[in-house]
């Protein structure tokens, strides 16, 4: 695999956030997970659990999912642990007993099957993916998932004026500089720049702006990408806060 980017690794040297570990962790095998279904069977040995996840397991070794009859039926999606935190964030919020829920970058639906196992048949999730070909793929995913209150629609974010005011959760898990992908895609080495990240962070904001004035008055935006720097994450959230009004919620 491509070396890392050396301007990422003297920024992931300088960065007193980020745990000191993370470099060596980018050179080697992402560990395998999956999210079961709430109430549906499966085969795996579930005792190496994921420790923020209610249904998120640890397997020893990647199976071929696609030769799995149990993963089409749609009872269990494979997720990295990591990104399955949404759930014990979404736990810790207050909000309404039959929530308005918008996952703007849904594909392929990892978020969005644990949206719906969340809100277990209560309010209405509406999962968007911006990329047509992606979206047929989201559709197929939370149709496997199995809940109706799911609603799929393929908009630009500046397309959604319609829902204005009516959202209680907006997930954003904005397009990034993908660093978080370095240990298992040697396409994002290459890609990856300074100048990207900047380009990157800049779109996000013109994403949240586009979207902002669908959440309800008090509603809660859950902001994510899956990339290490400040400029993407830290400093846009301090942007949120300064423009648009925003504040953060503790959890």
């Amino acid at each position: 695999m491509t070396s890392l980017p050396q301007d990422f690794i003297a920024r992931i040297q300088k960065d007193t956030f980020v745990p000191s570990g993370l470099l060596q962790a980018l050179e080697e095998s992402a560990p395998t997970s999956v999210r079961l279904h709430p109430q549906r069977k499966s085969n795996f040995n579930t005792t190496n659990r994921v420790a923020w996840s209610t249904q998120g397991i640890y397997l020893h070794q990647r199976p071929s999912f696609t030769y799995d009859p149990l993963f089409h039926a749609g009872a269990y999606y494979p997720q990295e642990a990591g990104s399955m935190y949404l759930e014990k964030a979404l736990a810790q919020l207050e909000l309404p007993e039959h929530p308005i829920v918008l996952d703007l970058s849904a594909a392929p639906g990892g978020k969005s099957t644990l949206i719906s196992s969340f809100l277990n048949h209560k309010g209405v999730l509406i999962a968007n993916e911006i990329n047509r070909s992606r979206a047929y793929i989201l559709s197929e995913n939370l149709t496997k998932w199995g809940y109706a209150n799911v609603f799929v629609c393929n908009h630009k974010p500046s397309e959604l004026s319609a829902l204005q005011g009516q959202v209680d959760v907006l997930v954003v898990d904005a397009p990034c500089s993908g660093e978080g992908m370095f240990r298992k895609d040697s396409t994002s080495r290459d890609e990856w720049s300074d100048d990207n990240v900047r380009l990157c962070a800049g779109r996000q904001k013109r994403i949240v702006m586009d979207v902002w004035d669908a959440l309800v008055h008090g509603g809660i935006m859950v902001y994510s990408t899956c990339t290490f720097n400040s400029s993407e994450n830290e400093e846009n959230v301090l942007w949120f806060i300064k423009e648009l009004g925003a504040e953060l919620v503790p959890i």
